[in-house]
């Protein structure tokens, strides 16, 4: 596995040290033992990935270390461990020659920096480069300027001549007196560089210290041309502040494009600590370090170029540090047809590459699966796709803090991923059916706000509420129902009411008649009548007093809950009323003692009545004994008081009746006010919602609550009703049913609920009346999300910009910054989108959150600077020798080879090469990321 497999990755790179060979100001002493060791030591305690060993006008600093040291082994055993060894032979090392240019501006003279790739030949650097530029040695009258070739030799000889020629260079060796006096010129460096194309082309950077040099000269002076021009024809700037960096990246013109116009392109600003001296090795001024994000190459090197922004910062602190328990570290297949390496993972943005089976989704679903299967399997549910992903039998992820799951061992671990499978949203925004799928990736969005959150926390709690109180008032009114129908039977087997009153009515006269015919004196029928009313009177008290008494002796065993004290007279129901209050914390023990008492003392009112009750008949018997048909009254007498005991019975059970009927109506009216909260609890967070006017500056959101009318047409009408007789309930037009508004629907669910009741709506025959009701009062609302992006309406947009938008709602809000794994997003928008939007989108978010992506489009590759490139390949898809039915490789952009001396598919060539030969449109995307800034 490379040293670079995970792809680029931030590290501290020091591009401006000096070496004792810079004679013009030298702190390091002449021992050079000393300073390899100081020099690396501390390149190591620093975790220094990348030094440019820089002198003036030579390269003789670089050469020494390459030859005398990091090419003689025996020589760095002596200064250093074997561990030492390993990880200085890892630091790239590259010269950097700092030139004084002959231009002076403004009494300033300019340094210039050139930059070159450790694999140009030090003997081409110096004799194809420097031994052709020169500097004046001296001037005569009316001739040219004498040159002569830059070689050590001749700044001596000019060194030399200077002491004799000037005492204020006596003290200075030769070589620095002519290094303090020589200068070349811009102008013999650039065309030299670029007429060599064939030794320097692509293999060097010109740098030229703004905050130092230039910024002494006045832009508003004669320098000013000079300045630009310098810039102009610079790959960077050695600047650390910030306001320098800002203007560099073209950030304080009016646009980006505007700078480039001025300076030909976009300036990336390096820095380095200026070291003469031990005391500042790798110890620039304020802790301005230099971190490039790149392998440590040269070729990573020149990414700051095309990325002038995003691969370079100079600060303090490692940049985009994101959280170890948010970043997968590493993936593995435990698996034979897989390649059992180790697959590093980026922590940025990481593109898996390949041709077509090549196992690119494998890799990306199993890394999903193994994180978060509920996660894939509700996104393959989403738009209906099947799980066809490779069968694997083990899978590893490991994530930065440490944490690993496997997906053939059950751990207790909970990550979150966000994982989009292919044409996953083009699925999506295609079909009319997906809108509720939509809507819960927009309310996801939201609820990553904690107020809005809050309210659709809320929300979810009283709906809940309202379906449980309808399922329960449903559930009662059909109770109710039952005992309403045995009601109704018992009435009519207890008899006829208008008869029985007109049986009374005609005993009564009978028992007149004869009361008449008897002969009984006026005196004697009153006291007849007064004895006869109190006898009628205690037998209706005792009768009442009886049902009281079989009343209370079943009541006493029931629960709070099951209590109906309806069916007891008035005083007797006050009194258990009453008792029923006081008894609340000690119900049952003293509601039984209630009872025992009550019944004693209602056999005793009823023993009291009976003697009284003998006392009124010994009354009234002598006055019947007067009448000649006595035993015809006492008849006629006992048939009344059945009649009578009749009517009182029927006017009881028609009491319950009348509660049923009251139970049954507060229950329609219980259905409406539940039914009514769903809507109402909708408007009420639409209200909360609506607060919030906009996500970012480019999307804006809008909610409303709407009526589900297919659904209803759909689920109910159709589905439940008898079509052929739905004509005949003529309170709601149902054959075509039309929403108004939502009082409108209450009232009509109102009387479509009692048509199911009361059989006027006919249902079909596998629809009891229970579900025919249960299914009406579902809820028929949504909450509608109105999504508008730079002006333009969700619904109106096209399925490529519909599906970017969708895909930046779902991260933009996502305060967990999460891993995102999505498969070739290309397959969801159109081309225009993937570059406009989609790459520069993609760019930004892999700042904060962690992404990977299966791709074949170059630009979400190149474009979007991809830190790590996976390679997928498959057997027999142009491989040899190749052990498993997959493999991968992975390695940064930057990485570029040709090894044409292996069979193995992934090795033959670097990951450049490789996006090249895979990505139609790869070599073009390279050439339009170098034309990206005019470059």
């Amino acid at each position: 596995m490379s040293n670079y497999s995970r792809g680029s990755v931030w590290r501290r790179w020091e591009l401006h040290t000096h070496t004792p060979c810079s004679h013009l100001n030298n702190g390091f002493g002449s021992d050079w033992d000393k300073y390899v060791k100081e020099l690396f030591s501390r390149a190591i305690r620093n975790n220094i990935a990348a030094i440019g060993l820089t002198d003036y006008f030579t390269i003789d600093g670089y050469k020494k270390i390459k030859k005398d040291y990091l090419n003689n082994g025996s020589k760095l055993e002596k200064l250093f461990t074997q561990e030492e060894i390993k990880k200085i032979k890892k630091i790239l090392i590259i010269p950097n020659i700092e030139f004084r240019l002959s231009s002076l501006v403004d009494g300033n003279r300019i340094n210039f920096h050139v930059i070159f790739s450790n694999q140009i030949p030090i003997q081409d650097i110096e004799e194809n480069f420097l031994h052709e530029l020169a500097f004046v040695y001296e001037g005569r009258p009316h001739s040219e300027d004498e040159h002569w070739k830059l070689k050590p030799c001749n700044l001596m000889k000019l060194g030399k001549k200077l002491k004799t020629e000037q005492p204020s260079f006596a003290s200075d060796s030769d070589i620095c007196a002519g290094m303090k006096c020589a200068c070349v010129n811009d102008k013999d460096i650039v065309k030299i560089l670029t007429n060599k194309q064939s030794k320097f082309k692509g293999q060097y950077l010109i740098f030229v210290p703004s905050d130092e040099d230039l910024s002494r000269i006045d832009w508003n002076g004669q320098g000013h041309n000079i300045r630009k021009v310098l810039i102009q024809k610079s790959n960077g700037l050695m600047a650390s502040n910030p306001k320098t960096i800002q203007w560099g990246l073209g950030q304080l013109h009016a646009t980006q494009l505007d700078f480039i116009k001025e300076f030909k392109s976009l300036k990336p600003c390096i820095w380095g600590a200026d070291a003469h001296c031990f005391d500042t090795l790798f110890s620039p001024v304020n802790n301005r370090y230099c971190w490039i994000k790149a392998n440590p190459s040269f070729n990573g090197l020149k990414q700051i170029v095309y990325e002038p922004e995003d691969r370079v910062k100079i600060q303090e602190t490692r940049p985009d540090e994101k959280n170890d328990y948010q970043i997968i570290e590493q993936v593995k297949f435990n698996d034979p047809k897989f390649s059992p390496q180790r697959l590093l993972i980026n922590q940025n943005l990481s593109t898996i590459i390949g041709g077509k089976s090549t196992g690119k989704s494998v890799l990306l679903r199993n890394i999903a699966k193994t994180i978060d299967p509920k996660e894939v399997s509700k996104r393959l549910t989403d738009v209906s796709i099947s799980d066809y992903s490779e069968q694997v039998d083990d899978f590893e992820v490991k994530w930065r803090d440490g944490q690993t799951q496997r997906t053939s061992i059950d751990q207790d671990i909970s990550k979150k991923i966000i994982y989009i499978p292919q044409s996953y949203f083009n699925r999506l925004v295609d079909s009319a059916e997906n809108e509720t799928s939509i809507d819960d990736i927009l309310k996801s969005v939201l609820e990553q706000t904690p107020n809005i959150h809050q309210s659709f926390i809320s929300l979810k709690a009283k709906q809940r509420i309202a379906k449980k109180n309808l399922t329960e008032t449903v559930e009662n009114i059909f109770f109710t129902l039952e005992d309403w129908q045995k009601q109704l039977i018992k009435i009519r087997e207890t008899g006829d009411k208008k008869g029985i009153q007109q049986g009374i009515k005609k005993l009564a006269q009978n028992i007149e008649s004869l009361k008449t015919s008897s002969g009984m004196s006026d005196d004697d029928i009153l006291k007849y009548n007064q004895s006869n009313q109190n006898i009628g009177e205690l037998k209706n008290r005792n009768f009442v007093l009886q049902l009281d008494i079989a009343t209370l002796k079943n009541l006493k065993e029931l629960s709070p809950l099951e209590l109906d004290v309806t069916l007891l007279s008035k005083e007797t129901r006050q009194k258990a009323i009453t008792a029923f209050d006081l008894f609340a914390h000690e119900f049952q023990d003293k509601w039984s003692i209630f009872i025992n008492e009550e019944v004693t003392s209602l056999n005793a009112t009823q023993k009291t009545n009976t003697q009284v009750l003998t006392q009124e008949q010994k009354i009234i018997e002598p006055l019947i004994a007067k009448q000649a048909n006595a035993t015809e009254l006492k008849k006629l007498i006992a048939a009344q008081d059945v009649e009578k005991a009749k009517l009182k019975a029927l006017e009881i059970e028609e009491q319950t009746l009348a509660k049923h009927s009251e139970m049954y109506n507060q229950g329609l009216t219980r259905i409406n006010d539940h039914f009514g909260s769903y809507h109402f609890n909708l408007s009420e967070t639409q209200q909360t919602i609506s607060r919030l006017q906009e996500i970012d500056s480019d999307i804006e959101f809008d909610l409303s609550v709407e009526f589900k009318a297919n659904q209803f047409q759909q689920e109910f009408i159709d589905e439940v009703l008898n079509l052929k007789q739905i004509a005949k309930f003529e309170k709601v037009s149902l054959l075509e049913y039309h929403w108004i508004n939502n009082e409108n629907f209450k009232a009509d669910v109102f009387n479509i609920a009692v048509g199911i009741l009361d059989d006027s709506i006919v249902l079909k025959k596998n629809y009891s009346r229970k579900e025919a009701l249960t299914k009406l009062l579902q809820n028929w609302y949504l909450l509608k999300y109105n999504i508008t992006y730079k002006g333009d309406n969700l619904s109106q947009m096209s399925p490529g910009k519909k599906s970017f938008v969708l895909l930046k709602l779902l991260l933009d809000l996502d305060d967990s910054k999460c891993p995102l794994l999505i498969d070739q997003p290309e397959d969801d928008l159109d081309n225009r989108s993937i570059y406009d939007d989609l790459v520069s989108y993609i760019k930004n978010s892999k700042k904060s959150r962690q992404i990977i992506i299966v791709t074949h489009n170059p630009n979400l590759v190149v474009s979007a600077d991809a830190e790590e490139v996976i390679v997928a390949n498959q057997d027999g898809d142009g491989a040899s020798n190749t052990t498993y039915k997959f493999e991968y490789k992975s390695n940064a952009l930057e990485n570029s080879y040709l090894d044409t001396n292996t069979d193995f598919v992934l090795k033959r060539q670097g990951i450049k090469e490789h996006v090249c030969d895979i990505l139609e449109g790869g070599e073009i995307a390279f050439q339009k990321r170098s034309q990206k800034y005019d470059i």
